[in-house]
C-alpha cells in the first residue's frame, strides 16, 4: 500500500504521526456504526480486504456519496492512528458506481451473494490482485447484460482456484489415471474427482461431470477472462456445472448458504 503523506497532530506532550494510504477499492459490505457513521469493508487493490470507518456517511449532506453502496469502485484515502484500530476514510473519488447493476432485482441478489462470499472467505489485509481483476470482470459482464449465471460460475470457479480449493480435474484422485469422458465428483466431499476406473470404490454420492463441463472448467482457468465469456453452455452442461460448483462452494464456504439460496432461486427462474 502506498503512503502518500504524513499527517501530524501536535498534542501538548508529543507529536502523533499517522500514515495516509491511497488505493483503488471495491465496496463489499457496510454496517451502521455510532450515530452517523458506517464500518465499510473494502476490497482494495493494494491490501485486499480492509474494514474502515467512514464518518458522517449516513448524513443527508455527506460528501462521500454512494461510496458505501455494494461494489462501488472508487479510489479511497484513509489513515490509521494505531495498527490495532480501524482506519478512517478521509477522502473518496468514485470511478464507477455500478448503479445500473443494483437497479435490477437479479443484479442486487448477485452482488449481495458475491459480497457475502468475499467477505467470509478472505482474510483482512491479504493482497491478491487476481481477485481484484476477477471482480472487475464480473461487474463488466453484469453491466453489459451478458449471461449472468455463466459470469458468476466463472467467478466462483476462478475464486476456488485462487483460494487453493480447486480439485485436480485432469487426473483420478485414487489412481492418478488421466480423466477422459467419464468423470465423477463426490458430492459429499467435492474436493476430488474420479475416473471410470475408481468411482465405484467410493461410498458417497457420485455425480457425473460431462466432457463439456470438464472442458469448460479447464478452459476458464487457462484462457484470458474476456475470452471465457465467448464459450457457449449447453443446457445439460449448465446444469452439471451449477450442481458441481454449488457443492464445492458450500463445502468450503458454508456460511454463504442463505445468500446463495436466494441467488439460485432467481437463476433457476431465468435459466430453468
Amino acid at each position: 500500500m502506498s503512503k502518500i503523506q504524513l499527517k501530524c497532530e501536535l498534542s501538548y506532550h508529543n507529536i502523533h504521526i499517522m500514515p495516509y494510504y491511497k488505493t483503488k477499492a471495491f465496496t463489499l459490505v457496510s454496517n451502521r456504526y455510532m450515530e452517523s457513521d458506517r464500518i465499510v469493508t473494502f476490497f482494495t487493490y493494494d491490501s485486499g480486504k480492509v474494514p474502515l470507518i467512514i464518518k458522517g456517511v449516513r448524513r443527508t449532506k455527506s460528501h462521500f456519496g454512494s461510496v458505501a453502496e455494494p461494489f462501488t469502485q472508487s479510489t479511497i484515502m484513509f489513515y490509521k492512528s494505531t495498527p490495532d484500530k480501524l482506519g478512517v476514510v478521509e477522502q473518496t473519488e468514485i470511478a464507477y458506481s455500478n448503479s445500473n447493476i443494483r437497479e435490477t432485482y437479479i443484479g442486487m441478489i448477485v452482488l449481495g451473494y458475491i459480497a457475502s462470499l468475499l467477505d467470509v472467505c478472505l482474510e483482512s489485509y491479504s493482497q491478491d490482485t487476481g481477485i481484484y481483476h476477477l471482480i472487475e470482470h464480473l461487474l463488466f459482464a453484469l453491466g453489459s447484460k451478458q449471461d449472468i449465471e455463466k459470469s458468476v460460475m466463472i467467478f466462483e470457479w476462478r475464486l476456488i482456484a485462487i483460494l487453493g480449493y480447486r480439485p485436480e480435474i485432469n487426473k483420478c484422485h485414487l489412481c492418478g489415471s488421466p480423466l477422459t469422458e467419464n468423470t465423477y465428483i463426490d458430492l459429499k466431499y467435492p474436493t476430488v474427482l474420479y475416473g471410470q476406473c475408481c468411482y465405484q470404490k467410493t461410498n458417497s454420492g457420485i455425480y457425473t461431470i460431462s466432457s463439456g463441463s470438464q472442458k469448460f472448467l479447464n478452459n476458464t482457468l487457462c484462457a484470458p477472462l474476456k475470452e471465457t465469456m465467448r464459450y457457449r453452455l449447453m443446457p445439460s452442461t449448465r446444469k452439471t456445472l451449477r450442481t458441481a460448483i454449488r457443492y464445492m462452494i458450500l463445502y468450503h464456504i458454508p456460511y454463504v448458504q442463505s445468500k446463495r439460496s436466494a441467488y439460485e432461486k432467481e437463476i433457476q427462474r431465468i435459466y430453468p
